[in-house]
């Protein structure tokens, strides 16, 4: 059985191999589709990796666990070890996990189904729009606001009022434009929102 680490910078995978007689091997795989295909080439089925929880980490999990007996999610935030470290770079990083997983003191996180995944992405999607939404309405009170007009939460909330916002030519020029902007964008962010809930 194999011990092996991944660090992940931005473009490529820095691995550390570490093997049952303490011996260790590191190399960097580029992340590209034919990258990833040789690192999965190298495994096998008696392997453990361990992976830092990145942006990322359920495609390499779902890439990853068909080849290997495990693969263990490490909570970057509970393992403080390599940020303590003197030695930070990708090859320390990388066999600091492979080391740690050897011993079983890897802080991990909990890998969710498919379903649940998905499932989130949604909700942190639909939050995003929402409150992006807001930002806009926020803004388009503002550009009111500088010159005088106060308006009510309502003066934006239905397609019909923010269409007689937009027919009103007494603003400056600057805020008209910023108006007209927020609420192109608002109206787009709308179809977005509907689309993530249907």
């Amino acid at each position: 059985m194999r011990y092996i680490g991944v660090d992940w910078p931005k473009t490529n995978l820095v691995v550390c191999f570490l093997a049952a007689d303490d011996t260790a091997r590191t190399e960097s795989v580029p992340f590209t589709a034919d990258g990833r295909a040789r690192f999965t080439r190298q495994l096998e089925p008696a392997d453990a990796v361990a992976v830092e929880a990145t942006r990322n980490r359920y495609h390499f999990y779902d890439q990853v666990r068909p080849h290997v007996a495990r693969v263990a999610v490490v909570d970057t935030y509970r393992f403080q070890v390599i940020a303590r470290s003197k030695k930070k770079t990708d090859q320390a990083d990388a066999a600091a996990r492979a080391r740690f997983l050897r011993l079983g003191w890897l802080p991990e996180v909990t890998v969710p189904s498919a379903r649940t995944r998905a499932a989130r992405q949604l909700v942190a999607a639909r939050e995003t729009l929402v409150s992006t939404r807001t930002k806009l309405k926020n803004i388009s009170h503002a550009a009111f606001s500088r010159n005088g007009v106060a308006l009510t939460r309502a003066a934006f909330a239905s397609a019909v009022s923010r269409a007689r916002r937009l027919a009103r030519e007494d603003l400056p020029l600057p805020d008209l434009v910023i108006l007209r902007a927020c609420l192109r964008q608002n109206r787009s962010v709308g179809r977005r929102d509907r689309r993530a809930r249907s």
